[in-house]
């Protein structure tokens, strides 16, 4: 089968192999989406097994090179697709969020393209203070960007699909920065003093800090506005809860399973074999409430128990200010940037080259909602419209600044929702 969103080359298990969409989503230009994709091909071979993998090569290979093919979306859920609610204009759907393989490969050679420039010049610059027998030690300070293995052996990659194959398994992360970054700065929080603000702290434990395989080391907007959210349902609000996003004390896992394979000279290369990247974290969670019952949402907080998949412990919530002295680095949009990454024709390169941050910031819709086998019911067995999804992303940097740019709140467009 040939697709343009698909899960499989994730989780090999799906019978939901993944949709083809010929036309260009119908979304903001700000988010970071296969809009902006333009050196990749559009069609990817992901078979139901590794015995179809190369009939299906070749019908993607015919595709691309200019054949007619039409939109596909299958009519059916596997319990192994992921199923979550979507408010829109017209109420809630189920929606299955699908990455993008022409977006998650173009980003992916790209970066390892300027990783492997920086390896370059930090070699040329060692070579030359070699040469002047200089003993000074030379750092290299990297792109922050790491190699994500998802499968070890080469011979089953197939299972994956093509795009996996292509990359040998191995997936070019963007990671979060969270030391050497800031240097000295202090910074002084500039909320402004006529509202009324929140502070929701707390421990986060085994949380899921990958964003689409394009992104890792923070919890997804979309983790944490899903969990706002869920406390604005249960008071009945329809206003969105505007909230801010910071976090300190910050580890990452190793996760997954440990694997091997044959590198140069055949010599054995231990790999890291996993389908996502988890971590804890100490996290503050700043709510705007000047608006709202402040004492009901703080009643509903207490009663969360986990964030973006993690376990939350050492629960706080105060009204109380942040001190400087507790070092949270918060996540700050930088939507503004995209204007100059547009204009600059190759918006994946732009954000690579910035160190700019892509998250997953909301969900983009690539189907009408429609009636479909399997898909998860509501409370008193309340049925549900599915579509398939693109998941969008928005480049954030990490900073000790808390202000407006820090703050994000769910907006609703014509065909996506996201948190801007």
């Amino acid at each position: 089968m040939i697709v343009t969103h698909s899960n499989k080359f994730q989780t090999p298990r799906s019978k939901v192999v993944g949709c083809v969409l010929n036309s260009a989503l119908d979304i903001p230009d700000f988010f970071i989406s296969s809009n902006h994709v333009n050196q990749s091909k559009k069609y990817w071979a992901n078979p139901v097994s590794a015995a179809y993998y190369r009939q299906a090569k070749e019908i993607a290979e015919k595709a691309n090179k200019g054949d007619e093919v039409e939109n596909c979306f299958p009519d059916f859920i596997d319990g192994f697709t992921k199923q979550l609610f979507l408010k829109t204009n017209s109420g809630y759907i189920v929606h299955s969020p699908l990455p993008s393989c022409a977006l998650v490969d173009e980003f992916t050679t790209k970066a390892r393209e300027y990783h492997q420039n920086l390896i370059n010049k930090y070699l040329a610059v060692k070579k030359a203070m070699e040469a002047k027998k200089n003993n000074k030690p030379v750092k290299f300070f990297g792109s922050c960007y790491f190699n994500h293995q998802i499968q070890q052996n080469g011979v089953t990659l197939g299972n994956r699909g093509e795009l996996a194959v292509k990359h040998g398994g191995r997936l070019f992360i963007k990671g979060a920065p969270f030391s050497g970054v800031f240097k000295q700065k202090k910074f002084n929080y500039l909320l402004p003093e006529d509202r009324k603000y929140l502070y929701f702290y707390g421990s986060l434990d085994n949380a899921n800090l990958n964003s689409g395989f394009i992104s890792s080391g923070l919890p997804a907007i979309t983790a944490i506005g899903g969990m706002i959210e869920s406390v604005e349902l249960k008071l009945n609000y329809d206003k969105p809860i505007p909230f801010a996003f910071g976090l300190k004390n910050h580890h990452m896992s190793r996760g997954g399973k440990l694997g091997s394979s044959l590198g140069a000279k055949g010599s054995v290369v231990p790999l890291l074999v996993c389908e996502e990247k988890t971590g804890s974290l100490d996290f503050v969670i700043v709510l705007d409430v000047t608006d709202f019952n402040s004492d009901s949402i703080k009643n509903e907080l207490m009663k969360i128990t986990r964030l973006a998949g993690g376990s939350i412990f050492n629960y706080k919530i105060t009204t109380e200010q942040i001190s400087e002295e507790k070092e949270y680095f918060f996540i700050r949009k930088y939507t503004f940037k995209m204007q100059w990454a547009i204009k600059s024709g190759d918006v994946i390169n732009y954000i690579i080259t910035r160190r700019l941050h892509p998250l997953a910031c909301g969900y983009a819709l690539l189907q009408k909602p429609c009636e479909k086998h399997g898909v998860r019911v509501g409370d008193n067995n309340e049925t549900y419209e599915h579509a398939f999804s693109e998941v969008l992303f928005l480049p954030v940097r990490i900073s000790k600044r808390l202000d407006y740019k820090s703050f994000f709140q769910r907006q609703i467009y014509k065909n996506c929702m996201a948190y801007i």
